[in-house]
């Protein structure tokens, strides 16, 4: 069995490790790593239930597949042109996020796919603070993950940190 760690995903959580420290370690990057192939059905199962954003697959060896799993969440922004999300919905969430943040890879496996999906009517635009700072610094946002909620144009409300669904969908159901 041939173990995959998708490293955009990894949150550097350490249960796959304390799961599997046969098969698992953090690396020096800081991330986890698979160091052996070498490992049961249970190990298996261990290793990809113990992973809570889902960073880890596994397959057979004898068939390698160089290609992580792409969740393709995201559509990212070149800027953000106020006008035009106002026009398109009455609510628009701006998401704050950064490669390097673990709380917005939780965030962006766990909770942003089923908003969308549950809210369709609202637009989501994702933002990389670190590709454009210019429109961190207009929306005044210091950490990530953040959402800015806008409806008509005008911000309402603003979450900071990993937030469950249900508090966005609490908070989106009283605007």
């Amino acid at each position: 069995m041939r173990f995959i760690v998708d490293k955009d995903l990894c949150v550097a959580c350490g249960l796959c490790e304390s799961a599997c420290p046969d098969v698992f370690r953090i690396g020096s990057d800081g991330f986890a790593e698979a160091y052996s192939d070498d490992a049961d059905f249970d190990t298996v199962d261990e290793a990809l239930s113990g992973c809570p954003v889902g960073a880890i697959s596994a397959e057979d060896s004898e068939n390698y597949d160089d290609d992580l799993r792409d969740f393709d969440l995201d559509e990212e922004i070149s800027d953000v042109d106020e006008e035009k999300l106002t026009l398109e919905s009455d609510i628009t969430i701006l998401h704050f996020e950064a490669d390097w943040c673990g709380p917005c890879k939780m965030l962006n496996k766990e909770v942003m796919p089923k908003l969308k999906k549950r809210y369709p009517q609202i637009k989501i635009v994702d933002i990389d603070v670190d590709t454009h700072q210019d429109e961190a610094m207009k929306y005044n946002v210091m950490s990530v993950p953040q959402l800015v909620i806008l409806q008509d144009g005008e911000e309402v409300d603003r979450i900071v940190g990993f937030t469950p669904l249900e508090e966005i969908e609490d908070l989106i159901e009283n605007i």
